[in-house]
């Protein structure tokens, strides 16, 4: 008896610091002024410029600010998502903006795979496993080469203890 009404207590303990710090997060997000079409534009070319010489600390707070101006770009989000993976970062923010852009259409094919690295930053290891699973799948078993490459360049980095094995 004691026992489920701690658990009862742990359960709403959990729901209401999630609830909290979901409002937290949503009221930090409205609190920027709203950037201008020009800014959008703006911001958009120095993330990428970052994003493509492989600065992505650089590109974090700019890809930041575009994904509260648009918020259902999935680009931006995955842009972001990656950014913050490769950088000093608290990797585990990473999941949140690549599972949006893994749920879109136009998603990059190499998102799941990413997808399940910031799985494993955030310690949520279950959800990575089947994050690859579902990369393995979506591949069809046959890697990319491209994407082979980087993922050896970033394995090292991420520490990852899994490795994707397409036999």
């Amino acid at each position: 008896r004691k026992f489920n009404m701690l658990r009862k207590s742990i359960i709403v303990f959990c729901v209401l610091s999630a609830s909290v710090n979901l409002m937290l997060a949503q009221t930090k997000k409205t609190n920027e002024k709203p950037l201008t079409k020009e800014e959008i534009s703006e911001f958009k070319k120095q993330a990428s410029d970052f994003f493509k010489s492989r600065a992505y600390q650089q590109a974090v707070p700019l890809y930041k600010r575009l994904v509260v101006a648009e918020s259902q770009n999935t680009e931006i989000n995955y842009r972001l998502g990656y950014s913050i993976l490769n950088s000093n970062s608290d990797k585990s923010q990473a999941v949140e903006y690549l599972e949006f852009a893994s749920r879109q259409k136009d998603a990059p094919k190499d998102v799941l795979y990413w997808l399940g690295h910031a799985n494993l930053q955030a310690g949520q290891y279950e959800a990575a496993i089947k994050t690859f699973d579902d990369f393995k799948a979506a591949m069809k078993g046959k890697p990319d080469p491209k994407l082979m490459v980087r993922s050896e360049e970033h394995t090292s980095e991420l520490q990852s203890p899994y490795v994707i094995s397409y036999a």
